[in-house]
C-alpha cells in the first residue's frame, strides 16, 4: 500500500497508495519498472509520470540522482500531488533542470510558486515565466547579468537576490506587489503596463516605447538609480499629496497624472517631458503645480492635456516659471498659469490652442504662439498675447486680451470673420 525510506528492489513492485523517499535516502529501483499511486521526495509531492536517475532505460521522464541510484530501473507515478509551477528543488538549486519543479521548467504560461526550505532556485541562464511568487522565508537568485522575463504579476514575500541582472515585464497588464524588492535592471517592456503598489529598489530602471508603469505607491520617489524611460514609454504617477517628482533631472517620455485627492507640486523638479504631460485627474479641490518658489523651465515635446477632472497650476507661490509646448494645449479642465494671479508666467506654443475648461490668465502672463507651422486658437481670455509666426496664427473664437496684443515683425494673425477685444 505505502513505501517508505530507502532500499534496493530486487523485483517488480505495485505501490497502490504512495511511495515516499525521506530526504537524504537513496532507493535503488534495480533493472525493473515499478509502479505507483503518488510519488514523495524529501516530503514535496511530485508530478505524475516515470521517474528515475539519468541512467534509467528508456529515459524517465523525471530524473534526478539525488533520490534514484544510478540503475536502469523506473518507477511509474499514476497521481501527480504537486501543483504545476511550484518549486521542488529535488535535483538541485538550478531553475533550468526540469526535475527541480513540478511540471517541468517554467514557461511563458506557468505561474511559479518558490515555498521555503530545501534546495532555493538559481537562474544562470536567460528564464521565463507568467506569475512568479517568492514565499516567505524563500528566496530567489540570479546569477550575473541574465534575464527573468515575468510575463504576469511578480509577488516578493522572501527574498531576491539580483546581482546584475535584469528582470524584465513583459506581458501585458502586471503588477508588482509583496515587500519591496531590490532589482539591479528592471526592464518595462512594450505592451507592459505594469501597476507598482510597493517602491522598488532599482539600479537601473528602464521603460521601453510602448512601456507603461503605474505609481501607486504612497511615495513620491520615482525609482531608479538611472532611469531610462524612452520618449514614447509612460509613467503613470498615482500617488499621494507631496512633492512629485522627488528628484530633479528626470526625463519622463509621456506623463499622466492622475491622483485622488490633495495637492502634488513638482517644485521646479519636473523639467523635461518627451511626449505629452497629462493631467488626468487631481481629485476634487485637489492640484497639481510645476512650480512653488522656484521659476524652472519645462520643456514638453508633445501635448500639454489636462482633462475635465484635471487642475494644473504652473505656479503655486511666488516662482516664475517657463513652459514651453511643442504641441498642442488641449484643456478641458482648469488651467492657471499662478495660483495668486499675479505671478509672472510665460506660456509658449508650437502647435494649438484649445480650451474648453476654465483658463485663468492671471494679471503677470504671457501667452505666445510661436510655431512655424499654422496655428489655430479657440476659447480664451488672455494676459498678454504673442503672435510669433511666419505663416499664420488664426483665431476661430473670441479672443479677449485684457492687456497687450503683440504681433511680431513678420507674423501673422487671421482675426477670421470675428470681433476680437485687446487692451
Amino acid at each position: 500500500n505505502n513505501s517508505s525510506g530507502a532500499g534496493t528492489f530486487n523485483a517488480v513492485r505495485a505501490i497502490t497508495n504512495n511511495f515516499s523517499i525521506t530526504s537524504g535516502s537513496v532507493a535503488n529501483l534495480g533493472t525493473f519498472t515499478h509502479a505507483t499511486g503518488t510519488l514523495t521526495l524529501g516530503g514535496a509531492g511530485t508530478a505524475s509520470g516515470s521517474w528515475g536517475s539519468t541512467s534509467s532505460v528508456p529515459p524517465a521522464t523525471h530524473q534526478t540522482n539525488t533520490y534514484f541510484a544510478a540503475t536502469t530501473g523506473i518507477v511509474n507515478v499514476t497521481t501527480g500531488t504537486c501543483v504545476t509551477g511550484t518549486w521542488l528543488g529535488i535535483t538541485s538549486t538550478d531553475w533550468n533542470i526540469a526535475t527541480n519543479w513540478c511540471g517541468g521548467i517554467p514557461t511563458a504560461t506557468t505561474d511559479v510558486i518558490i515555498p521555503s526550505g530545501g534546495n532555493q532556485p538559481v537562474i544562470g541562464a536567460a528564464a521565463i515565466c507568467r506569475n512568479i511568487t517568492i514565499n516567505s522565508g524563500a528566496s530567489l537568485t540570479i546569477t550575473g547579468s541574465n534575464t527573468l522575463s515575468v510575463k504576469g504579476n511578480w509577488v516578493n514575500n522572501g527574498t531576491f537576490t539580483a546581482n546584475t541582472s535584469t528582470v524584465s515585464f513583459s506581458g501585458t497588464a502586471q503588477a508588482l506587489t509583496g515587500s519591496a524588492t531590490t532589482f539591479y535592471s528592471l526592464t518595462i517592456a512594450n505592451g507592459s503596463t505594469t501597476t507598482g503598489t510597493v517602491v522598488p529598489t532599482i539600479t537601473n530602471f528602464n521603460i521601453d516605447a510602448g512601456g507603461k508603469y503605474i505609481h501607486v505607491a504612497a511615495s513620491s520617489v520615482v525609482p531608479g538609480t538611472n532611469k531610462n524611460f524612452d520618449a514614447a514609454s509612460t509613467y503613470g504617477y498615482q500617488g499621494t499629496t507631496g512633492t512629485f517628482p522627488s528628484v530633479p533631472g528626470i526625463s519622463f517620455g509621456n506623463l499622466v497624472i492622475n491622483t485622488a485627492s490633495g495637492d502634488n507640486e513638482a517644485d521646479g523638479r519636473l523639467t523635461t517631458v518627451q511626449g505629452n504631460l497629462i493631467i488626468q485627474s487631481t481629485g476634487g479641490g485637489g492640484s497639481f503645480r510645476l512650480a512653488g518658489s522656484t521659476s524652472p523651465v519645462v520643456n514638453i515635446t508633445g501635448n500639454l492635456q489636462i482633462d475635465a477632472a484635471g487642475t494644473l497650476n504652473f505656479s503655486g507661490s511666488t516662482g516664475n516659471p517657463v513652459v514651453n509646448v511643442l504641441g498642442n494645449v488641449i484643456n478641458a479642465g482648469t488651467l492657471q498659469p499662478a495660483i495668486t494671479g499675479s505671478v509672472v508666467t510665460n506660456l509658449n506654443i508650437e502647435g494649438n490652442w484649445t480650451n474648453t475648461g476654465t483658463f485663468t490668465a492671471g494679471s503677470g502672463s504671457t501667452l505666445t504662439m510661436n510655431g512655424v507651422n499654422p496655428q489655430t486658437m479657440i476659447g480664451s481670455t488672455f494676459n498678454n498675447l504673442i503672435i510669433d509666426n511666419p505663416t499664420t496664427v488664426t483665431l476661430n473664437s473670441v479672443e479677449t486680451i485684457t492687456n497687450n496684443l503683440s504681433i511680431t515683425t513678420g507674423s501673422k494673425l487671421n482675426l477670421s470673420t470675428l470681433t476680437h477685444n485687446a487692451g
